[in-house]
């Protein structure tokens, strides 16, 4: 190496090289690194659009974003949440669109989006959004 090279560590109380004061805004690192995670979470997120809700497991996402499960997992923890969280969040956007068509069985619903039963979509619905899928299907269709 050159001897520029410094680690993060040191760059964040300051180190002196060759005389001259290497710095660097700590504030900056963390949006770097908070920029990082929120595009890790987006590109989890359009994952779960392209892909099939019922079959969706960390394994199969972290091989569609090119990372091993553990990284994926690490990764969402830093940005403050969990695969299963945000597949629960997948699953119950993804029930939205299709329950806009009033024609469509919310059973039906339940099946595409990966729920065993139409029992288990209404609990995973209600525990999300506080409202059932009948009630929520009301209200906006």
């Amino acid at each position: 190496m050159n001897g520029y090279c410094v680690s993060l560590r040191s760059l964040a109380f300051g180190v002196t090289h060759h005389g001259v004061a290497i710095t660097a805004a700590w504030g900056r690192w963390e949006t770097i690194v908070a920029d990082a995670r929120r595009s890790e979470l987006a590109r989890l997120r359009a994952w779960f659009e392209e892909s099939s809700l019922e079959r969706a497991t960390i394994e199969a996402a972290a091989a569609g974003l090119a990372v091993g499960p553990r990284t994926l997992q690490r990764r969402l923890s830093a940005a403050g949440t969990r695969f299963a969280t945000e597949l629960a969040h997948a699953k119950i956007a993804r029930a939205r669109r299709l329950m806009r068509d009033p024609a469509r069985k919310l059973s039906d619903v339940a099946l595409e989006i990966g729920c065993a039963t139409p029992s288990a979509f209404s609990d995973l619905y209600r525990r999300m959004t506080g409202e059932s899928p009948s009630q929520w299907r009301r209200r906006v269709c």
